[in-house]
């Protein structure tokens, strides 16, 4: 499913005629959504060594679609130019793993860690250019060298006037990459009782983020915003913990 503004001003003209009511606009859900592509699955395990077990795997996505959620509008109720893409929940690359390692001295080392590729996301003017009272009207090309044309690294652009339509996601967000990592130490307190009755105490000191890599999730996105092309939020940085578990 997607919505659809089915009352709409025609041609995209905001100040224009309306086919049902003037001055209201009719969101309709419809099954108009095409969704098509493929996926690739590829993993490694080792469980059989005694110090060492990993799990290493490698996705890869490859969709287009003409709507992102069943909220998705396209920009135009008259048109679906540009809008089968790619969709902005999908990361093309996306790979990860889980190991543990049994260190001298019963330290046990865990790590997870997860690497993707950018997700999609919009270009935007800000504006409801077309009056249909969406607020996700994309940017258009113009020809080089155009007056009002803002240069861009997507190519030479403009909030309106231009020569036609960006297609939809076209912005790619940067790489994230995470690895967290805990370090464990476990101390019987009387080795010589059952193990159902043991007593011991746990030393953890785990870090999230080690690497402490920038991972961007948020870009700019308004043609002729001061932040256009700038990441501006992101999520936490390296953090690193420690605790004490008592098991009586």
């Amino acid at each position: 499913l997607r919505l659809r503004n089915i009352n709409t001003t025609v041609k995209g003209d905001p100040y224009g005629l309306r086919p049902f009511v003037t001055n209201l606009n009719l969101h309709e859900f419809q099954q108009s959504v095409r969704f098509g592509g493929y996926f690739q699955y590829v993993r490694i395990e080792q469980n059989s060594l005694k110090r060492i077990q990993l799990f290493l795997g490698y996705f890869r996505s490859s969709v287009r679609s003409n709507a992102d959620t069943p909220l998705t509008e396209p920009q135009s109720a008259y048109s679906d130019s540009g809008e089968y893409a790619r969709p902005a929940w999908q990361a093309t690359h996306n790979s990860f793993g889980v190991i543990t390692i049994h260190l001298p001295n019963k330290f046990l080392l865990s790590s997870i860690f997860g690497a993707s590729s950018g997700q999609p996301f919009n270009l935007l003017t800000g504006a409801d250019n077309n009056g249909d009272g969406v607020f996700n009207d994309r940017p258009q090309y113009v020809t080089p060298g155009a007056s009002g044309a803002i240069q861009t690294r997507y190519g030479e652009l403009t909030n309106s006037g231009g020569i036609g339509w960006i297609p939809r996601n076209v912005g790619t967000l940067p790489w994230k990459v995470h690895l967290d990592l805990n370090l464990k130490r476990t101390f019987i307190l009387n080795p010589k009782a059952p193990k159902d009755s043991q007593k011991s105490v746990s030393l953890n000191l785990r870090s999230t983020n080690f690497l402490n890599h920038t991972n961007v999730i948020a870009v700019g996105n308004i043609l002729g915003s001061s932040i256009f092309g700038m990441p501006y939020q992101a999520d936490a940085g390296r953090r690193v913990e420690a605790d004490i578990n008592a098991h009586f």
